[in-house]
């Protein structure tokens, strides 16, 4: 996995370098020309480009922070928390290119499906899925039982806990519990979602295992907008913590390094304009 983030992120800034300062410029050669411009530098242009080269610093910084821009063109591929490519059965979905395209030529009124159900992709629910939790389960599929053992523990232990509520209130009414006696419809219905829960966890598992899921997450999985009010302790979580974004949360629980990287792209669009 490691090897795969490094491959993409290193796909990513040469192809950024490739297109902003060969592709780029080849086609707007080519466009002048077809228009009938000639588009060459003029010898003083030219003198001042090789002098422009010979500072490196200057000339590096150049071409880092056009680099730079030209990869903030693709954020939605690679910081995003929507999945490049997932699949299940025969479900195909490319969430993240499609909310690329809706960003870019969302004002030509065409509009592609980005949203991830998770009643698509072996759960139920109209909810969306969560494809960060979903591409754990795709590479370890055993994590899907212990979550359903989790489910199946924590109905136990809420069942005795009611239980001993129950005697605790009968004993100081003067009164005996029977511990056989049922529970609560709501109880009981409570109960039995739970454990459709865990089955269904169990069913996804051994699909997974089979080959019936795949999922292809960006360089960074997560986006500016989603608030993550699913992590340990409340928002703001500080940078630098395991198992938490790299450089933590805000108040309302945006992650911050998707919000810097796109609001660069934003700063830097405003600044060229």
């Amino acid at each position: 996995m490691a090897l795969l983030r490094l491959a993409m992120l290193a796909a990513w800034v040469a192809g950024s370098w490739f297109l902003a300062h060969r592709a780029l410029p080849w086609l707007a050669v080519r466009a002048g020309r077809v228009l009938g411009l000639a588009l060459r530098p003029t010898p003083l242009t030219a003198k001042r480009l090789r002098r422009f080269r010979e500072i490196r610093r200057g000339h590096a910084a150049f071409v880092l922070v056009t680099t730079a821009f030209t990869a903030s063109l693709f954020l939605e591929l690679s910081v995003n928390h929507k999945p490049l490519y997932i699949r299940y059965d025969d479900h195909v979905q490319l969430p993240a290119l499609a909310e690329w395209g809706n960003f870019w030529l969302g004002w030509t009124g065409l509009a592609f499906h980005d949203r991830v159900a998770a009643k698509d992709h072996g759960l139920e629910g109209e909810q969306d899925l969560d494809a960060r939790r979903y591409a754990r389960w795709v590479t370890d599929p055993g994590l899907l039982e212990v979550e359903a053992a989790g489910i199946e523990s924590e109905v136990a232990s809420d069942e005795a806990r009611f239980r001993r509520l129950m005697a605790e209130q009968a004993a100081a009414r003067g009164l005996a519990y029977d511990a056989a006696e049922p529970l609560p419809e709501a109880k009981l219905a409570d109960q039995a979602s739970r454990q459709a829960e865990a089955a269904r966890l169990r069913k996804l598992g051994s699909e997974i295992a089979a080959g019936r899921s795949a999922v292809l997450m960006p360089l960074y999985p997560y986006s500016p907008r989603e608030r993550l009010l699913d992590l340990p302790g409340s928002p703001p979580h500080e940078p630098f913590q395991p198992g938490l974004p790299v450089l933590g949360t805000d108040f309302e629980g945006k992650e911050v390094v998707a919000q810097l990287l796109y609001g660069f792209r934003v700063g830097f669009a405003f600044a060229l304009c």
